[in-house]
Parts: structure tokens; C-alpha cells; sequence
């Protein structure tokens, strides 16, 4: 018999088993039983056996002899572990380890399973046997205390890394799903829970931390019920994200169809049939992958790349497929040897926990791509949403503007026109009536005018020429041309110099504040008219000119409203007019550098106009 090389400080030299089917052969006679050797790892899958393994023990040097070796052995999961060391004169009973052997009776505290045996200066055989519910995948090592010290403290730290990592990945989607309630995350964060906790209990802290509370078989149970419930939740993830895509009706039957059937196999496991619950859940996994790359490969479709309301972003048919097969490749790795039927590999022992990592990296950045690219086109569809709205909004102002307008001119023309009406149909004093004809005519025409320049200053088509303008001789043209009999007005004008203004332009704003102050004042008081050099609101040189009157039957304006577009107060409504004139004032001072502000006292409506000079 030839000794394998002993590899990175393991001590065991050579491994052999015997398969006891009944489960029930004694160490003295399964010590005369011929053993099968093999190398590494022993996966031999679901089985009802207890399996011997008979372990070469190498000798150890004299300087360390007398001391302690740690015989580990691996996976976490192994429900029952015997030793049996015929060398060690201080073992009277065989050693007891796995699942099923409470925290508190363990010979070496690890996360794996361990027993102490003495390093002697010659080689010798060891025995071990197991049984479990699980499958049997057994890798058993002999180290030092200092050996197996460091690789405790690496393994520790390298769980302590992946399992912060797994969070990590589950931390971030659920901001995510916090974020945009999206149901794909919400279901990847109740699947990437599960995956953590899995991922504990696979490594083997339920013994730690429940060990104290519960009983062995207790702590099995729930991680048992884990094992199942992490397959049936992560086919029910694939529900949700595949649900956007073009697959066949079947697809998504069949992964209902596993989530009853991991209800199915939660039953028998707590009905006691362990074994078989986990063996067809490792099937469930192996079926379920293969049924998923091959629809994902031959049935969906390329999303095209105008994606609709309700499905902004869809990955493309390559993304999908290299993300399933890769996977499903590596999965394979760890569900092969699992049922027996591939030779394990380190590798192996932590597959599905690898896989559940490297599946929510990759799944993580797949969501976090398709929540940038959800919100991104949630964007698109909220500023199309809202530049519709604004534009609804703009054709109902303008809509409700033009009905306005049409309103007022039919209103404000209706006065005229009856007196129109009312000179032609009256026989008696032609020149009277004539005079009346005219009045009306000149006030058609000034409504006309005002409603063609205030829809020219909303257009834009009004260009300000600025020129030297004598303010005092262009208020003497307006009173002339608007004859205006001399006892009503009251003039106070001083010496002041030419403004810089557009000579149209000052000519409709004091044109409309000289007609307001004509047609809304009491004429039983004059209009005051005011004009001397005054400085503007920055300190700059200019000159002031104020219209005052007593309020007549228009009582007082609003103050708030006096130069809004359209307004007249409740007494103007009687005479015609147009709620434009103020309005001009307003925006064609702001044109020529001017402003006009309404400041009325105890008894006087007052509007002053500045202008520069």
C-alpha cells in the first residue's frame, strides 16, 4: 500500500471508506472490512448507509510529540460524526461530533466538526464514522493546533467577508425597493433574506448561536426548513423577474409548480422524512435551473428597443442567457456531487453558498441597471407627462383668454352700437345724432386700437426707438386732441427737460391715463395734472407726472389688480371700455425704461408715471 503525498501541512496520508448498509456493523468488525480508497473529498450523495472512513495518521516529528492534532472534518452539515482512535489510550469512548451533538459536548469549538487527537511519532490509522439525513460529502483533515488555529481564523474572516457581502447586496436592493416600490425588488429582497440566512446556517453559526436555547435536532429543523424554503423563494424570485419577458405560458406554470412542490417537501421534513425531503429538494434545484437556461435560451425574445409604459426597460436576450447559463454551470458543480453523481472538489463543499453569492452580485447589479434605466424612462414619460400638461394648460389659458376677449368686445361694442343704432333710427336733430355717431365711431376705434396693442406687446411686435420727447407739449396734444374742456383740468407743470423715451409709446401711456382719469373721475372736481423733475428708484435723474382725480362712479380701483389685463371695477362695467388701458401703461413702461405705480391718498385717485431723462 502506497502512501498519497501529504498535502499543505495535512497530516492524513490516506483516505479509504466502507459502506455499512444496514448502518448497524460495530467498529470491530468494520475494522476488518476492506476499505476502498480515494482521494480529497468522498461524495457518495443521498444514502441511508453509515459510511466508515479509515484515515492515515502521519508521525510527527519528536519536537512535536506529546502534543494535540485537530482532526477537522467538513462539510458543517454532517449530522453524525463517531471517532475512533484504537492509539489513544485516553479515549475510552468513541468521540462524538456533528449536527446532532449539542454545542456544549464538542471536543474543539469550531464551525466545523473536530476532535482532538494525540500527534505520535509513528504513523497510525484512525476511524471515523458517519451518518446523516443529508448528502454524504464528508473531507476529513489532521493539522496542528498552530495549523489549525490559522486556518480557523481565515476560514472565520472569509465567512465573516461573504456573509457582510450578501448583505450588503441585499442592503442595497432594498434601499432600492424603499425607493421605487418596485414588486421584483421587493421579491429579490425577501429571496436575498433567505439566501443570509441560509448562508449562516450553512456555515455553521445555528450550532453557535442556538445551541445554548435549542436542541440539536431543533437547530436541524429550522435549517432544514431553510434549505427548502430558500429553493421554493428563489423560483418564486424568477417569477417576478422574468414576469416582463416573452415567454412561453408553461415557463411560468412550471415555476409555480416548484414552489407547491417545496410546500410538498416543508411537509415531509416536518413530518420526519428528512432525508427524501432534501434529496428531491436537490433535485427540485437541478431540474429547475435546466428547465430555466433552456427557456431562456431557445423561447425569449430581444426586447425591442421601443420598451412600453409598463415595461420601460427589459435586458437583452444575451444578458439573459450568459447570466442563466453561467450560473447554472457553476450551480451544477455543487449539485452533481451532491447526488452522487460527480466527483467533489473544495470547491463543492461551499457551491450553493458561492452560488447564492456570486447570484445576488451579478442579480444586484442586473436590478441596479434596470432601476437606472426604470427611472430613467419614468423620467422621460413624467417631463412628456408634464410639458403635455403645460401645453394643455397653455391652450386652456389661451382658450379662456380669447373667450374673455371675445366677451369684453361684445360687451364694450354693444354701447356703441346702440348709440348708432339709436342716431340713425332718430329723425328729428340730424347734427345731434351725427355727433352722437361720432362719439361712438372714435370710441369702436379706441377699443380697437387698445386691444391691437396689447396683443402687439404680448408678441413681442412693439420695437422701442428711444428719442429726445417734450413731455409738456405732448400732454397739451393729447388734451387737444381728446377735447377736453379747460375747467376740468388743473395743470401744474415746471420747468423740466426732454425725457429718452419712444415718442408712440409715451404717447399711449399718458394718452390712457389722461382718458382714465377723464372718463372715471368725478367731474364735478377737476383732473390734476402734475408734471416736475423728480429722481427714480435708483437715484437716477428724471421727470414725474402725476394724474389725479376724485373718484367718480367707478369708486376706487383695487390696488392689487389696478394693472392687470382685463380688469374693471364693479362701477366701470356701465361705460365702455376695455380693462386695457392700465395694462399699457404698465407694460409699455417697463419698455422705455419707465414705471408707473398706483398711489392714491385720502381723497384722490393718483397714478405717477417716471421717466428718464
Amino acid at each position: 500500500m502506497v502512501a498519497t503525498p501529504v498535502f499543505a501541512g495535512d497530516l492524513v496520508s490516506q483516505r479509504g471508506y466502507w459502506e455499512d448498509v444496514q448502518g448497524q456493523t460495530a467498529f470491530a468488525d468494520a475494522s476488518q472490512q476492506n476499505y476502498q480508497f480515494y482521494d480529497g473529498i468522498l461524495a457518495k450523495g443521498y444514502s441511508d448507509s453509515a459510511f466508515w472512513f479509515r484515515l492515515r495518521i502521519e508521525g510527527v516529528t519528536s519536537a512535536h510529540a506529546g502534543e494535540k492534532l485537530v482532526l477537522r472534518v467538513r462539510p458543517a452539515f454532517l449530522d453524525k460524526v463517531t471517532l475512533v482512535d484504537p492509539a489513544d489510550p485516553e479515549r475510552t469512548t468513541p468521540g462524538e461530533a456533528g449536527d446532532m451533538t449539542a454545542w456544549a459536548n464538542v471536543e474543539y469549538p469550531s464551525l466545523n466538526h473536530a476532535f482532538l487527537i494525540p500527534a505520535l511519532p509513528q504513523g497510525r490509522d484512525v476511524y471515523l464514522r458517519v451518518s446523516s439525513t443529508s448528502t454524504m460529502m464528508v473531507y476529513a483533515e489532521a493539522f496542528t493546533l498552530r495549523e489549525t488555529s490559522r486556518l480557523e481564523h481565515a476560514q472565520e474572516l472569509i465567512y465573516a467577508i461573504g456573509i457582510g457581502l450578501i448583505v450588503l447586496f441585499w442592503a442595497w436592493v432594498l434601499i432600492g425597493w424603499i425607493n421605487d416600490r418596485e414588486p421584483v425588488n421587493r421579491a429579490f429582497v425577501i429571496k436575498q433574506f433567505a439566501s443570509i440566512v441560509y448562508t449562516v446556517g450553512y456555515f455553521g453559526y445555528f450550532r453557535v448561536f442556538f445551541g445554548d436555547g435549542l436542541s440539536p435536532s431543533g437547530v436541524n429543523l429550522i435549517f432544514n426548513t431553510i434549505v427548502i424554503g430558500s429553493t421554493g423563494l428563489a423560483f418564486w424570485y424568477e417569477r417576478f423577474f422574468l414576469h416582463d419577458y416573452e415567454l412561453p405560458n408553461w415557463v411560468f406554470q412550471a415555476l409555480k409548480f416548484s414552489n407547491v412542490f417545496s410546500l410538498i417537501l416543508l411537509v415531509l421534513l416536518w413530518c420526519g422524512v428528512t432525508r427524501l425531503a432534501l434529496q428531491l429538494n436537490m433535485l427540485l434545484i437541478a431540474m429547475g435551473t435546466t428547465m430555466l437556461v433552456f427557456s431562456v435560451v431557445f423561447f425569449i425574445k430581444t426586447p425591442s428597443i421601443k420598451s412600453s409604459n409598463s415595461v420601460p426597460f427589459r435586458f437583452n436576450r444575451w444578458v439573459l442567457s450568459s447570466y442563466y447559463v453561467s450560473l447554472t454551470m457553476a450551480l451544477w458543480m455543487g449539485v452533481l456531487p451532491s447526488l452522487g453523481v460527480f466527483v467533489a472538489t473544495e470547491f463543492s463543499l461551499h457551491n450553493l453558498v458561492l452560488n447564492g453569492f456570486f447570484s445576488g452580485l451579478l442579480m444586484t447589479i442586473l436590478l441596479e441597471v434596470r432601476a437606472r434605466r426604470f427611472e430613467l424612462s419614468r423620467r422621460e414619460i413624467s417631463n412628456a407627462l408634464y410639458l403635455s400638461q403645460q401645453q394643455v394648460a397653455l391652450e386652456r389659458q389661451r382658450r379662456d383668454e380669447q373667450s374673455h376677449f371675445l366677451h369684453m368686445l361684445m360687451h364694450e361694442l354693444k354701447t356703441p352700437l346702440a348709440v348708432i343704432d339709436m342716431a340713425v333710427r332718430t329723425q328729428t336733430d340730424l347734427e345731434k345724432s351725427s355727433t352722437y355717431v361720432s362719439r361712438a365711431v372714435l370710441d369702436m376705434k379706441a377699443i380697437i386700437d387698445r386691444c391691437v396693442d396689447a396683443d402687439q406687446i404680448e408678441e413681442g411686435k412693439l420695437d422701442a426707438k428711444a428719442e429726445r420727447v417734450n413731455t409738456v407739449r405732448l400732454i397739451h396734444e393729447l388734451i387737444f386732441s381728446q377735447n377736453i374742456a379747460p375747467e376740468r383740468l388743473q395743470l401744474e407743470i415746471e420747468d423740466v427737460s426732454d425725457v429718452l423715451a419712444d415718442r408712440q409709446y409715451l404717447r399711449i401711456i399718458l394718452g390712457n391715463l389722461l382718458d382714465n382719469a377723464v372718463r372715471y373721475g368725478n367731474a364735478q372736481f377737476p383732473i390734476e395734472i402734475h408734471v416736475a423733475c423728480a429722481p427714480g428708484p435708483d437715484g437716477a435723474q428724471g421727470v414725474a407726472v402725476t394724474f389725479s382725480n376724485r373718484p367718480g362712479f367707478a369708486a376706487w380701483p383695487e390696488p392689487s389688480k389696478v394693472f392687470q389685463k382685463y380688469y374693471r371695477s364693479t362701477g366701470a362695467q356701465s361705460q365702455s371700455g376695455t380693462g386695457l388701458g392700465l395694462f399699457l401703461v404698465s407694460s409699455l413702461a417697463k419698455r422705455i425704461g419707465a414705471y408707473c405705480r398706483y398711489a392714491p391718498d385720502e381723497r384722490r385717485v393718483r397714478f405717477v408715471l417716471w421717466l428718464p431723462i
